[in-house]
């Protein structure tokens, strides 16, 4: 009844313990974690060896955790932002959460609204981010990203085209990893040998992307 988040126990199973902790004032909270993301050693849950990534298993526990805060917020009855700012008084994450949902147009209405739009938040490294995406699903195709508004509090930055690229990268590669890029395996073997088996975004795919 009063939109706040009392009580968070979170068991993490494989991807490792890396920014698992929530970051919203939750005054009753438990965070465990049991196996690892990477391979060829005793932490690792699987014999692969796993090569660079962008920010392993700080991806999958902000998937895990946000995708969680908008249940949350559908239950509530709350738009999806103005439930992570009720339960926020971290000034960073407030403010590009604010930052986002200005340059984006965010419109508030209670999930599940039917509106191909969505928020998230993120830290790594104690770089803050907060991004929102406007999609579209056309009768009998594919999702498509339509637009993408990406916030970021990363500190002193020395090359600011750099950090644009950068963050655009990790946009594109996002929209892979949700949409199309998959390894399959059957009976102990990879399926998946090349790239046309394992598709990667396209230039026809991309989004309207801005950075702020």
């Amino acid at each position: 009844a009063e939109s706040s988040i009392t009580l968070w126990d979170s068991k993490i199973v494989g991807p490792g313990e890396r920014e698992a902790k929530p970051f919203y004032d939750i005054p009753h909270q438990r965070t465990t974690s049991a196996g690892g993301w990477q391979g060829g050693n005793p932490a690792g849950m699987h014999p692969f060896e796993v090569g660079p990534w962008r920010a392993p298993s700080v991806n999958s526990n902000t998937f895990g955790r946000e995708s969680h805060i908008d249940v949350m917020a559908a239950k509530g009855g709350f738009d999806p932002l103005e439930f992570r700012l009720m339960n926020l008084t971290d000034p960073r994450m407030r403010r590009v959460l604010q930052t986002a949902a200005e340059r984006f147009g965010w419109k508030g209405v209670k999930a599940p609204s039917g509106r191909g739009v969505g928020v998230a938040c993120g830290i790594y490294a104690n770089s803050y981010n907060a991004t929102m995406v406007e999609i579209e699903v056309p009768k009998g195709g594919r999702v498509r990203v339509k637009r993408v508004v990406l916030a970021l509090d990363v500190g002193v930055v020395l090359n600011p085209e750099g950090m644009r690229q950068q963050a655009e990268g990790c946009i594109v590669m996002g929209i892979g990893y949700a949409l199309s890029e998959q390894v399959r395996f059957r009976g102990g073997k990879v399926l998946t040998r090349d790239f046309g088996d394992y598709e990667i975004p396209r230039f026809s795919w991309l989004p309207a992307m801005g950075i702020v």
